[in-house]
């Protein structure tokens, strides 16, 4: 079994909580904040979270391994569902592809990028480089990373549709291996391709049992209308640049859609999120990155630039980038907010206030990630035991300090 362990003494800590589902319109303002709060983790899962009187007289506070965090906020960590990546070594001419190993280091390596900026379940797209037979080989690669050092999610991002008969009984044989081995949790198809070839790529699709979503990045209410007639999509990916009407659209949708306010300072956002959310909508917050245009995946920049250029609140930007990016995944009763009986994937920031956040453009204020309820990354120092302080992991002589003081 695995240590309880005690988060404690934080200067703010968000619950994100609230009634089962995504937020919506007004309720992404609602994120819980507890001042002087702490937070109780037993077997991986949080057990309790409250001020910091009440949650450190608990019998299974007393008896669990203590780790100081005054002065800080403690949050859920970041959910990023919209990560893309490549196949092809792109600064080598003729663009080849990168070979399996090179695959997979190339995602190992983001991964743990991730982590350490405390995005604890990403959703990784991956497109067709050409043809639709490669993207198994990446899905595959993708796959092996299995579920480590973040959660993963990976979707098939289908960057065009067949064009003749020929490549339609290619792209049926990629969709069967791709079902068979279990390789996707979505697919997510481009909204303004489906008008020509709709009716059978989508029959496809559905015979395959794998939950579809909709790129509507590029606007147009037609193309929206009628790709929701064929889809039942699990989420619609937007552009922050929707017009008044297409805003409209989007909010009415039950499920959630995902923007990415950029990566880029330089690059402009528009109002599409703020629209939505006065609408009565759900969005969610991507980092946005891609491979090869888009090299940022910080979610705490992400949540600036939703504050700084989309007009968001805050309170909005963080519901976005945590519980409602959760909700996108389907996952949103396992993670996103710090409620008992949910994982404990915990992030804890080196600033005493959420309202700092938009402040620190393109610095990792990341002090310690907890993943699962296990320490995962630790970049700062706490008080472990007897208040002694140290840095690095946690060392055999610490737990059983601190066991003794619970006795």
């Amino acid at each position: 079994m695995s240590q309880n362990i005690l988060l404690r003494g934080a200067r703010q800590v968000l619950t994100l909580h609230g009634p089962e589902g995504a937020r919506r319109g007004s309720a992404l303002k609602e994120i819980s904040a507890i001042q002087d709060g702490s937070v109780l983790i037993c077997d991986g899962v949080v057990k309790c979270v409250g001020s910091t009187r009440r949650i450190e007289n608990l019998r299974e506070a007393r008896q669990a391994f203590e780790i100081d965090v005054h002065g800080c906020l403690v949050m859920p960590g970041f959910v990023d569902p919209g990560l893309t990546t490549i196949s092809e070594r792109t600064r080598l001419p003729g663009h080849r592809l990168k070979t399996p190993k090179d695959l997979h280091e190339d995602n190992l390596e983001l991964m743990r990028s991730c982590l350490q900026h405390g995005t604890l379940t990403v959703e990784m797209k991956a497109s067709e480089p050409g043809s639709f037979a490669p993207v198994v080989t990446l899905l595959r690669q993708l796959a092996k990373l299995e579920d480590h050092p973040v959660g993963m999610l990976r979707t098939w991002k289908v960057s065009r549709l067949p064009e003749s008969q020929e490549e339609a009984a290619q792209f049926r044989e990629a969709v069967e291996v791709i079902r068979r081995r279990k390789l996707v949790h979505f697919i997510e198809v481009p909204a303004n391709t489906l008008l020509p070839f709709g009716e059978e790529v989508v029959g496809i699709l559905k015979a395959s049992g794998i939950p579809l979503k909709i790129d509507w990045s590029e606007g147009g209410s037609e193309r929206m209308e009628s790709a929701l007639g064929w889809i039942d999509a699990a989420s619609v990916t937007c552009s922050t640049w929707l017009s008044e009407e297409d805003a409209r659209i989007a909010a009415r949708l039950s499920r959630v859609v995902m923007f990415s306010p950029g990566s880029d300072i330089a690059q402009a956002c528009g109002r599409g999120m703020r629209q939505v959310i006065d609408h009565g909508g759900a969005i969610a917050l991507t980092s946005g990155y891609n491979g090869r245009e888009a090299p940022g995946h910080s979610m705490q920049n992400a949540i600036c630039r939703a504050v700084g250029l989309g007009q968001l609140s805050i309170e909005e930007a963080i519901s976005a980038a945590t519980v409602n990016a959760a909700y996108a995944l389907g996952l949103g009763s396992q993670t996103g907010s710090i409620e008992a009986g949910k994982r404990a994937d915990i992030v804890v920031l080196a600033i005493p206030d959420y309202h700092e956040v938009p402040r620190h453009f393109g610095i990792n204020q990341v002090r310690l990630v907890l993943r699962r309820g296990q320490v995962a990354f630790n970049r700062g120092r706490w008080k472990i035991g007897a208040h002694e302080p140290t840095s690095g992991g946690v060392r055999p002589e610490h737990l059983r300090r601190a066991k003794s003081k619970a006795g």
